[in-house]
Parts: C-alpha cells; structure tokens; sequence
C-alpha cells in the first residue's frame, strides 16, 4: 500500500455542456465530481478538474479548449464526441495528453491514435451486426438498408467503409442512402 493523499493532479475534461447533447455533459461532469470527492475521502490523491465546453460536437471548441490546456501543463484529459468529433486527435497525440473518451461511444476513426482511448462501443458500428440481425428477424423477406449518421467531414469515408463491409457481412443490401446530417441536429424528418 501506498499513501496517496497528499499528491494533487489536475486535467482537464472537455464535454458537451452546452447545446443538444447538454445533459450528457451535465450527467458526465456531475459523475467526475462524484469521483474526485470520493477519490479524496477515501485517502486517495486530491484531484481538481477544469472543465471546457465543446458545444455538443463544436470542432472549434474543442481545438480552442486543448490549445488552453497543453498552455497550462495539462496531461491528463477526459473527453467526449470521440475527442470533438476529431478536430482534438492530432494535438492529444503530439503533445502526449492521456486522454479518456468515455461518453457514449468510440468512433472507429478513434481507434489506434496514440494517448487516446475510448472506453465504450465504437459507435455506430459496434452495434450494427446486432441491429442487423434484429431487422432481418423483424422484417422477413426485406434485404436493403442505409444509414443516417452525422457529417463529419473527411471522417466519414472510414466510418462508411466500416458500414457498408457490415451491411454486406449481414447479407444485406445496401439501397444506396448514406444521408448525412449536422452534428447535434435533432430534427431528422426531412431525412426519414
């Protein structure tokens, strides 16, 4: 055993605080409270969080928020929307921040970048065989399928590779609608 109380670290944690994925960064920031506190009372280091907003998927204030945080020494980071939707990969790596993308899934864009690690699913795609699997049970006799997803710039060329080898691994037929929407958007009627 070793005493930990005493040492203080303190990171950073970018989150959608503000915007359409608002309560997840409210839910999220509220959990890393918890744990600081509770890291403290049980004789662990003392923590201290700063926290930046990046709007719900705002490339811009992700960039802005880790441009502040390498100026201020930090190294350590929890983040979200695969680390603003991409826009925070490349200085996480160069300046070696480790960083935590816990919230609600991992894009495969993600995957293999170094000092970042999603914690959950790669999102959309983990989850396709399953969905998949469910439609074909549900709806005999019906074999094609698209996606509707979020733009996301040069990012979507991987993420749609990814799907379409999941559609054809499914036996399915892909009926040639890739439609892409803003990111944060909540209105999808149009597109449906």
């Amino acid at each position: 055993d070793q005493d930990l109380s005493g040492v203080k670290c303190t990171f950073g944690s970018v989150l959608a605080l503000t915007g359409p994925g608002s309560f997840y960064g409210d839910t999220m920031s509220k959990g890393i409270d918890l744990a600081v506190k509770l890291i403290k009372d049980a004789g662990g280091p003392e923590f201290s969080v700063k926290y930046w907003d990046h709007k719900s998927g705002d490339a811009a204030s992700g960039v802005t928020a880790m441009t502040e945080m390498v100026a201020q020494g930090i190294i350590i980071k929890l983040a979200s929307y695969v680390d603003d939707l991409g826009a925070m990969l490349a200085d996480t790596a160069k300046n070696h921040v480790f960083t935590l993308d816990g919230g609600g899934g991992t894009s495969i864009f993600g995957q293999g970048v170094p000092f970042f690690w999603g914690t959950r699913a790669i999102t959309p795609n983990d989850t396709l065989p399953g969905v998949f699997e469910w439609f074909k049970q549900t709806n005999p006799g019906k074999t094609k399928v698209g996606l509707l997803g979020w733009e996301l710039g040069p990012l979507n060329d991987i993420i749609k590779q990814d799907v379409l080898a999941k559609i054809e691994a499914a036996g399915l037929e892909f009926n040639g609608l890739y439609e892409l929407a803003a990111v944060g958007n909540t209105d999808f009627a149009q597109s449906i």
